[in-house]
């Protein structure tokens, strides 16, 4: 079992490599918007996937660029704010031992949710198709 400041040490360490990947995600996109020729899926199936333009997405939110990153993608920004606020809230509820953020994961991590995002998903990828042929 992991002392106090063990825990502490180990989280901080866990949020320089969080953060160190999210400085490199600029860098990482911008060599695969260097080296890759487009989407398989859009290419095949002539359907843009979920991550469809995530690559662009993530190079233009690191650039300081949100209306592009949105205009790119708008399922990856709001996926980014989420994972840094699940970050937080494991952060709260492991170093802290708060009750209240205990609850909040354990209340988030359920099938009703989970089962909302799928079709928030789902209808996002169905909207996005209808949308370009439709206009």
């Amino acid at each position: 079992m992991l002392s106090s400041k063990q825990k502490k040490i180990l989280v901080l360490l866990l949020d320089f490599v969080f953060l160190a990947l999210c400085f490199s995600a600029r860098w990482l996109s911008q060599l695969m918007i260097d080296e890759l020729n487009g989407c398989k899926l859009y290419e095949i199936f002539g359907i843009k996937c979920l991550t469809c333009g995530g690559t662009r997405c993530v190079n233009a939110m690191f650039s300081g660029n949100l209306k592009d990153a949105f205009s790119y993608n708008a399922f990856v920004p709001i996926a980014f704010v989420l994972a840094i606020f699940a970050l937080f809230l494991c952060n709260a509820a492991w170093v802290f031992q708060k009750e209240k953020a205990k609850e909040i994961i354990f209340r988030l991590c359920n099938l009703k949710l989970l089962t909302v995002i799928v079709i928030i998903t789902a209808g996002y990828m169905f909207g996005r198709n209808v949308l370009e042929i439709a206009f």
